[in-house]
């Protein structure tokens, strides 16, 4: 009998470690592009209506970059100060386990409520209502405009004789439903490079030497300066000329009404 009993145990031990396993752990299923793009919850905003200053926010799970016309930021929330003026498609670069899901969001700007960031604060005014730029005649190095090395635009060759010229002519950039360059009261269009500081100007009349009126008519018409030195008082222009001249022009400005100190 104890033997008949021993029997039965063992086979109910042997039946049930035959039985399948019916619960397992199941793998998720992974999420499409699209679902995931539907978790990234971003907020663009500015914060006076219509506004040059925007806040962007990530109200997501996500960590990743944010990718405006005039750089990049990782915060999860951030303030921008944009221009010009016009529609911007704002776009964020989220960090998922599946790889890089981009979402954007579009804004308009249409008017400027917060200060610009130099250059363009220094060549426009904060709030781009213009500055007015007169040649610099009272520059410590005694001269404001001339021929300089092509190596070094700081070693200056030759200054030509200013007899009978009163240089007082008046250069001014503005933000006027575009870029707008006031020469002399003649009005025309610039546009800023702030990267390589390449300032472009529409029909420029700087002064020339008129022995140099020939090649150098058609630098100067072609309107393509590079920005040497610019800050809230200065801004000195610098027209490269073709290699194997040897020399470049350059001109020293100041801000209307600004003097330089004297000793």
């Amino acid at each position: 009998m104890k033997k008949f009993a021993i029997y039965i145990i063992v086979s109910v031990f042997t039946f049930a470690s035959c039985e399948p396993i019916n619960t397992r752990d199941e793998m998720p299923i992974p999420l499409t592009e699209q679902q995931i793009k539907e978790q990234i919850v971003i907020d663009v905003r500015a914060t006076v209506p219509g506004g040059n200053q925007i806040v962007v926010e990530n109200k997501s799970i996500y960590g990743g970059r944010w990718v405006f016309p005039t750089g990049t930021s990782n915060r999860k929330t951030d303030t921008i100060v944009m221009f010009p003026p016009g529609n911007y498609t704002i776009q964020f670069n989220a960090t998922t386990a599946g790889g890089i899901a981009t979402v954007e969001k579009s804004i308009a700007i249409d008017k400027l409520t917060h200060d610009l960031t130099p250059p363009y604060a220094y060549l426009i005014g904060n709030l781009g209502q213009g500055v007015t730029w007169v040649y610099a005649k009272d520059h410590p190095s005694g001269s404001f405009w001339g021929m300089v090395a092509d190596y070094n635009w700081e070693e200056f060759w030759w200054f030509p004789d200013y007899t009978g010229e009163n240089f007082d002519n008046e250069f001014t950039f503005t933000y006027d439903n575009g870029f707008t360059f006031i020469q002399d009261g003649v009005r025309g269009t610039f546009k800023l490079n702030p990267s390589t500081m390449e300032l472009t100007l529409n029909n420029p009349h700087l002064h020339m030497y008129d022995l140099d009126m020939g090649q150098g008519q058609e630098v100067m018409d072609a309107g393509i300066f590079q920005i040497k030195v610019l800050n809230e008082n200065e801004l000195v222009l610098l027209q490269k000329y073709p290699a194997g001249i040897g020399y470049d022009w350059i001109w020293r400005l100041k801000r209307k009404g600004y003097d330089y100190p004297t000793e």
